[in-house]
């Protein structure tokens, strides 16, 4: 069990909700929240939530309040337990450390971004965030480092990349670590688009996670199969993340 020690109303569709938790989670990973009193039974399945920071011993989570559960998590008070399993699949890991970070996202899957792109500021990286979503639902720039760049729109996110600022010209050429969340129609897009302008595309650049609820997030359901070049894969048990080059 987990306690809650902060519940931040972000905007009237994200709350911030900090814990007092177990160290040892990564940036990319998640888990599974249950979001009913102990003597209900509904919702019946728990509600993923990504890990936004991770420190020694509390853990921040980012709450989509239009989920299944999120209304339920996002009405609770500092003192409450919260039934958490986790963390959860895969933690992000670039084949260097990166220097600048291309992110981004469709949607409420920015969630999967947040502290990854902490993460890389902290080292000393640089990062620009690209997401597409109506404003309503867009993530509050003041949840980001302050030296990350962040653009919105409301149409296509691949759109952002022609209108990044001149200092940030062909994100896709200069990054050297990319990582998106979306669906399976951007990561065949985004792959497209990585193929067209850059002369080599090598193992480790760009990572991606699909914008798809988990049921149980361990992989016992079976329900978030994916086809990828390497054969099928659960997206819970041998993801969240892969390498974007081995999807498509």
């Amino acid at each position: 069990m987990w306690t809650l020690l902060d519940n931040r109303e972000l905007s009237a569709r994200w709350h911030w909700i900090t814990c007092a938790a177990p160290a040892g989670m990564q940036p990319g990973q998640f888990v599974m929240v249950r979001c009913s009193a102990p003597t209900s039974a509904d919702p019946w399945l728990r509600q993923m939530c990504w890990v936004a920071q991770a420190h020694a011993d509390t853990t921040t989570l980012l709450v989509d309040t239009q989920s299944a559960g999120g209304p339920w998590l996002a009405a609770q008070r500092p003192g409450a337990l919260l039934d958490v399993l986790g963390p959860l699949g895969s933690a992000w890991m670039p084949g260097q450390r990166p220097q600048t970070l291309l992110a981004l996202a469709e949607g409420t899957a920015v969630a999967a971004l947040v502290a990854i792109i902490e993460r890389v500021v902290a080292q000393g990286g640089a990062a620009l965030l690209l997401t597409s979503a109506p404003h309503a639902e867009r993530l509050p720039p003041f949840v980001l480092p302050p030296e990350v760049e962040y653009l919105a729109t409301d149409d296509d996110v691949l759109s952002l990349l022609e209108a990044a600022p001149r200092s940030l010209d062909s994100p896709l050429l200069w990054a050297d670590t990319i990582v998106a969340a979306g669906s399976a129609a951007l990561a065949a897009r985004l792959a497209q688009r990585i193929r067209r302008d850059r002369f080599n595309w090598a193992a480790g650049l760009a990572h991606f996670t699909f914008n798809q609820p988990l049921a149980c997030g361990v992989g016992l359901c079976g329900g978030c199969w994916h086809e990828t070049r390497q054969g099928w894969r659960l997206l819970c048990h041998a993801g969240p993340w892969f390498d974007l080059k081995t999807l498509l």
